[in-house]
This record gives structure tokens, sequence and C-alpha cells, in this order.
């Protein structure tokens, strides 16, 4: 019992250290946001909206239709449909701010055609 009487004055005897009062604010270095430049064109979004139609003939679909998808650059999976020859597929995605460009593929396992594509890129005909 004294043991532990003489652990807990030790300990409460450090706990008690004096308040030390705050320095200033350094003018700049590292991890200070005022010499920090960011892009004209920054937000804080982490997604955006992503519109794009795609076509094709019969020069990619032989067959008339085929799967069509469209991947991330590190080879995610976003959209997954059919595309059928002149018939223009309206897509509507959701990419991280960070993505600049996407891959569509045609014929899903056994890959017809692939392209990479701006995300800004409105408008695609896979036959040109």
């Amino acid at each position: 019992m004294l043991r532990f009487c003489r652990v807990t004055f030790v300990a409460l005897l450090f706990a008690c250290a004096p308040e030390v009062a705050p320095t200033e604010t350094p003018a700049a270095g590292p991890g200070v946001l005022r010499s920090t430049a960011f892009p004209a064109d920054f937000d804080f979004a982490t997604t955006r909206n992503v519109q794009m139609q795609v076509r094709a003939g019969a020069l990619t679909l032989p067959r008339g239709a085929d799967i069509v998808e469209v991947r991330r650059t590190d080879g995610s999976l976003v959209f997954q449909g059919a595309l059928r020859a002149g018939v223009p597929l309206d897509l509507n995605l959701s990419l991280p701010s960070a993505d600049r460009e996407v891959e569509i593929r045609v014929g899903g396992e056994r890959t017809v055609r692939a392209v990479r594509v701006p995300v800004t890129t409105t408008e695609l005909d896979l036959d040109s």
C-alpha cells in the first residue's frame, strides 16, 4: 500500500507541470499556408460529373452491338453497358477530380478497340 501511495505521489508531482505560453506564429516556413499558391481552377470537390456521348458504326461493331466499358487509368471499372451500331450512348459519370482521362473499351474481355480520351471530351466516335 505504501508503495502504491509513493507511485501515485510521484505521478501527480510530474503531472503538474507549469503551463507554457504559446510563441508567436512564424511569418513563413513549413506548414504555413500564407505562402501556398493554388491553381485558378482549384476547388475542394473530390469528384466531378462527366457527360460524354459515345457512337460507333459497323466498322467498330461488325455484329451490330457489343459491350462498352469505361475504365479509369488505374483499370477500375466505372461503367459497363451495351453499345449498338449507329445509336449514340449518353454517359453521365462521376469521376474523381484528379482523373484527367478515361479509357473506353469495346468488346469486354476480348477488347476489339480501346481508346484513351480526356474527361473533357463530350463526343466520341469510335469509327474515326
